[in-house]
């Protein structure tokens, strides 16, 4: 058994008597309860522009999210992808958390609305993702934006997403830096267990019923599980690994998903990359 603190024992409360994504069989399901439990009210201070990005895999909708304070100058950018196990999340469900980061850092946060499964599985919102932070970095000027050096962040689902474009970027050569990984709890492999598995199998958030049930939805292919875009945590070559910016990982230590994030962690300080391992006791996935 595991202890939460009283934050995270209360939402877990709340949530005790709703179904879990993999017990709703649907994804669509899935999608609304969390939009309903996430609903949240514009804030005052906040602005946020919406924008289509076109192309090979656009339309694509992506959310410009700023402080009203600083609306007139160009600003740097953070590009944050969003958890959900690939079928869950937005920017309505996430605008809490995207307007708490674009008052602290400052920057625009942008947040592509990336195709959900099922109407997509892997690895198409990698391709998405990568063909919106491309038309972002040749349009800094038309949005306000500061051309150079941008953040990648993302949560859960999110952050492997922001790994793998990562690696995207030193493949095809990004004509900017990626300066800054931030992840909060992410999936870093989909081809191996790993202890935390089991022993957070019940977590309030997320169970290993509904892990397994997100992970067969969006890779059905077991062999597609077997590559760097998958499963970095394996799959990612050392040369390339070694390329990645300075990282910081946050984790929640009543997670699933808590070994993926350290054992990744690790990887990356062995290729000799700076990258920091934070860790929130008594914590679940999704609330840190």
């Amino acid at each position: 058994m595991y202890q939460l603190d009283p934050v995270n024992a209360a939402f877990a409360a709340k949530i005790a008597s709703s179904p879990s994504p993999h017990e709703t069989g649907n994804c669509q399901q899935a999608f609304d309860n969390l939009e309903e439990l996430q609903k949240h009210e514009p804030a005052e201070d906040i602005q946020t522009d919406t924008i289509e990005v076109s192309g090979e895999y656009g339309p694509t909708t992506v959310a410009l999210v700023r402080s009203k304070s600083l609306a007139n100058r160009a600003l740097p950018i953070v590009f944050y992808t969003h958890g959900g196990g690939y079928m869950m999340g937005s920017a309505k469900s996430f605008a809490v958390l995207l307007e708490d980061l674009a008052r602290r850092t400052g920057a625009v946060i942008v947040f592509p609305e990336y195709t959900r499964v099922p109407f997509q599985t892997f690895p198409y919102q990698f391709h998405q993702s990568y063909e919106v932070l491309e038309y972002i970095v040749q349009n800094v000027h038309q949005h306000q934006l500061l051309a150079g050096t941008i953040a990648l962040a993302g949560d859960s689902a999110g952050g492997h997403l922001a790994i793998g474009l990562t690696y995207l970027s030193l493949l095809q050569k990004l004509p900017a830096r990626i300066g800054h990984l931030l992840l909060w709890a992410p999936t870093t492999t989909y081809d191996i267990k790993l202890p935390s598995h089991e022993t957070f199998k019940n977590a309030p958030f997320l169970s290993q019923d509904s892990m397994k049930w997100m992970h067969d939805s969006f890779i059905p292919n077991e062999e597609d599980r077997k590559t760097p875009l998958a499963s970095p945590l394996t799959y990612i070559p050392d040369e390339v690994l070694a390329q990645f910016p300075p990282t910081v990982l946050f984790l929640s230590t009543v997670d699933p998903l808590v070994d993926e994030g350290v054992a990744f962690g690790n990887r990356l300080q062995k290729a000799g990359v700076d990258a920091a391992i934070i860790k929130a006791e008594v914590v679940e996935v999704g609330l840190l």
